[in-house]
């Protein structure tokens, strides 16, 4: 009995990940791209820095468990043609950039902290570590803080 316990709670621990284990990756590196945006768009997206960067939901569709994410995308300083580059965390189980705090630093650019969840065997939405992302546009770096 107790072997089947501790079977079933390494497979529900596998099954939502750790935010610890989340990961900023170019956009293209993860799999993200227009059709991944969480519809519909506009009320599903957070535009800051007077619009020159916009966070938005997305959706991957699979793992289930795990397919929510977010991209930033802010204008890329080295395209001479005025371009923008991506970033997405994605493997979350779920998150909603429209509700995001945020808080600017001067030095170090806008701080935006997102709160997480994941869904319980029974449906239930139990919340999960909020997830620090700091955007300097002055650099046009985005990182995650931990």
């Amino acid at each position: 009995m107790q072997r089947a316990f501790l079977v079933v709670l390494l497979i529900l621990g596998l099954s939502s990940p750790a935010l610890s284990d989340a990961e900023l990756r170019p956009c293209d590196e993860a799999g993200i791209g227009l059709t991944t945006l969480v519809q519909p768009v506009a009320s599903n997206q957070i535009a800051l820095y007077e619009g020159k960067v916009i966070l938005y939901n997305v959706d991957t569709i699979e793992p289930a468990c795990c397919s929510a994410g977010l991209a930033v995308v802010l204008p890329d300083k080295d395209d001479p043609l005025g371009g923008s580059q991506c970033f997405a965390v994605i493997g979350l189980g779920a998150v909603d950039v429209t509700t995001a705090r945020r808080s600017y630093d001067p030095a170090r650019g806008l701080l935006v902290e997102l709160a997480t969840s994941t869904i319980g065997e029974n449906g239930e939405r139990i919340l999960g570590e909020t997830l620090h992302l700091r955007i300097n546009l002055a650099d046009t770096t985005v990182r995650l803080e931990r």
